[in-house]
């Protein structure tokens, strides 16, 4: 049997035990298996700060993250890129506000599998029903921390 001299550890392994491994594949197929488990996010928000934020809080669970201004924006966005696992939308934005984008969105079948959570300040019991009832999966209040979004995200199905 050959015996392969590890000299990070000093350990001597048996080459039966590296075989049972597997083959090795290419780093660029290990990349490009491991963006596919990850992530699509959307985030729909008329500020900045407000975007950077949730792109940095998104950043371990995404491969890819689109930004938009607004929901004519969004609209825009979406279908000029790849299909999106989940959209952010703030709700009070110039030109179309998060609940019409909502209401745009879910009557449209290509993006029926999107989850989508509204980012907001409202939170009365009206606005959350009529979110809910356009197609958003769920709400989370502003403000919020990276642990809440984690929480929805979790309850939305989206991370373990």
């Amino acid at each position: 049997m050959d015996l392969i001299k590890f000299k990070t550890t000093g350990s001597v392994r048996n080459a039966d035990t590296i075989s049972r491994l597997g083959p090795l594949r290419p780093l660029n197929q290990l990349l490009k298996e491991i963006s596919q488990t990850l992530m699509k996010a959307l985030i729909v928000d008329d500020s900045r700060t407000m975007r950077r934020l949730l792109s940095a809080y998104l950043s371990e669970f995404t491969s890819d993250i689109v930004e938009a201004e607004d929901g004519l924006d969004a609209l825009e966005k979406l279908r000029n890129t790849a299909p999106v696992d989940v959209a952010l939308v703030d709700w009070d934005m110039p030109r179309m506000n998060g609940l019409e984008l909502v209401k745009s969105v879910r009557s449209n079948p290509v993006h029926s599998k999107m989850k989508i959570l509204m980012v907001t300040s409202h939170n009365s019991m009206e606005d959350v029903g009529a979110g809910l009832e356009a197609g958003a999966g769920d709400f989370l209040m502003k403000p919020m921390t990276e642990d809440m979004l984690k929480d929805k995200l979790r309850f939305l199905g989206l991370i373990p």
